[in-house]
C-alpha cells in the first residue's frame, strides 16, 4: 500500500470513528459516562456482582435525571450549577448506602481523585 493510499485509509477510519461516537443516543451516552465512573470507583473498592449492577444502575439513572435537569436549566449557569451539586449529593448517598463500612475509605479516595481531577481541568 503506497503512502497517499494509507493516508486515505486513515482518514476514513478516524471519519467512521468519529461519525459512530456521535451517533450515539443519549441514553447510550449516559450508559457509558456510567461506565466509565463505575470502572473509576472499581479502581479503588472491591465491589460484589450485586453492589456493582446497584450502583451502574444508580449511576445510568442519575445520568438521565440530570441530563433532563441540564436541558431544562439551558443558560442558567447558576441552576445547573446547584442541580450538579444536589445530583452529586444524592447520587452520593445513594452509594455510600450499598456500600460496607470496609468500602468507605475506597470510596472517599474515589471522590477525592474525581475533585482534584475536576481542580487540575479548570482554567
Amino acid at each position: 500500500m503506497n503512502r497517499s493510499t494509507r493516508r486515505v485509509c486513515l482518514l476514513f477510519c478516524l471519519v467512521v470513528a468519529s461519525a459512530t461516537s456521535f451517533a450515539q443516543t443519549p441514553e447510550e451516552r449516559d450508559l457509558a459516562r456510567a461506565e466509565k465512573m463505575l470502572a473509576s470507583l472499581e479502581r479503588h473498592v472491591a465491589l460484589d456482582a450485586a453492589q456493582k449492577e446497584k450502583v451502574k444502575e444508580i449511576l445510568v439513572r442519575n445520568q438521565a435525571e440530570f441530563r433532563l435537569e441540564r436541558e431544562s436549566a439551558k443558560g442558567d449557569k447558576l441552576r445547573l450549577f446547584r442541580l450538579a451539586n444536589e445530583r452529586l449529593k444524592k447520587i452520593d448517598d445513594e452509594i455510600s448506602a450499598i456500600l460496607r463500612p470496609d468500602q468507605k475509605s475506597g470510596y472517599e479516595a474515589t471522590k477525592e481523585e474525581l475533585h482534584r481531577a475536576m481542580r487540575e481541568r479548570k482554567p
